[in-house]
């Protein structure tokens, strides 16, 4: 029997890092063809054909494979419509469509943003966009900015790695406190983290407030300062803070580092 058995030859090629994989491969028996969409006399058989035992007529081979030309194409689009719910689904939807699905929300990635926080950002976007502008909202957000590998725990509020805290005294101004882990990292990784905060703060606080950002070393703050919030000790290395915080470049830690022999200065 003609055509009982399917031989298929592949050669993978790789980077020489990775091991190139074969995610799906399609046989269809018997053959799709949109020749079965034509009015049968297209396909019956003659005599001649009879005689030589053909089990397609001659002339329908010909326009059989003539339309396997368009076939090949629609097919491929028809699939891809089929599976257009893929697009709209931002675990699965190709990276250089996510603004694309971001639109439709009303959100604007922060240049910042890795693909991950991209996904992550639309998949809780139920979540993040009824609380924006509220320091709740921003909180959230602002945790989301410092994780680059974001999980369900990012939104936890028992897992926050930055605070904002209202000012007591002035309601239209606030603080956003960065909570630091017990290992403090760089003093460069340090200052990125303060202006991508600063950026993305500016960028989602409603317009008539005003904000600064400091670590949690910066201490019972007058009149932003919060029991259990701004008012927890916590012993942070001089030699890792910011560099405009280590000793010698800064006129005032000079002073206070003299306090060690000298009385008068007392912290």
């Amino acid at each position: 029997m003609v055509g009982r058995y399917l031989y298929l030859e592949l050669t993978l090629h790789g980077s020489g890092r990775t091991t190139p994989r074969i995610r799906a491969l399609r046989a269809i028996y018997p053959r799709f063809s949109y020749l079965q969409y034509l009015p049968k006399i297209y396909r019956e058989l003659s005599a001649e054909d009879i005689e030589n035992k053909r089990d397609i007529p001659e002339s329908a081979s010909l326009l059989d494979r003539f339309l396997a030309n368009t076939e090949g194409i629609l097919t491929d689009l028809e699939g891809r419509m089929a599976a257009s719910e893929k697009q709209l689904d931002p675990r699965s939807s190709p990276a250089q469509d996510l603004e694309w699905l971001a639109s439709w929300l009303g959100i604007r990635f922060p240049e910042h943003f890795n693909e991950r926080q991209k996904r992550f950002l639309i998949q809780h976007a139920h979540t993040l966009l009824p609380l924006r502008g509220t320091r709740r909202g921003l909180e959230m957000l602002l945790n989301l900015a410092l994780d680059p590998y974001p999980t369900p725990h990012t939104l936890d509020p028992e897992c926050t790695r930055v605070k904002v805290l209202e000012d007591i005294r002035t309601p239209s101004k606030f603080s956003v406190v960065i909570l630091l882990p017990e290992t403090v990292p760089d003093p460069e990784i340090l200052e990125q983290q303060v202006q991508v905060i600063t950026l993305l703060t500016s960028q989602e606080k409603p317009a008539h407030t005003s904000f600064e950002v400091y670590f949690d070393w910066a201490l019972f703050k007058v009149g932003t300062a919060v029991l259990g919030s701004g008012t927890a000790l916590k012993n942070v290395p001089v030699s890792r803070l910011l560099p405009s915080l280590i000793l010698g470049r800064n006129p005032l830690l000079a002073r206070l580092w003299d306090a060690r022999t000298d009385p008068r200065w007392v912290l």
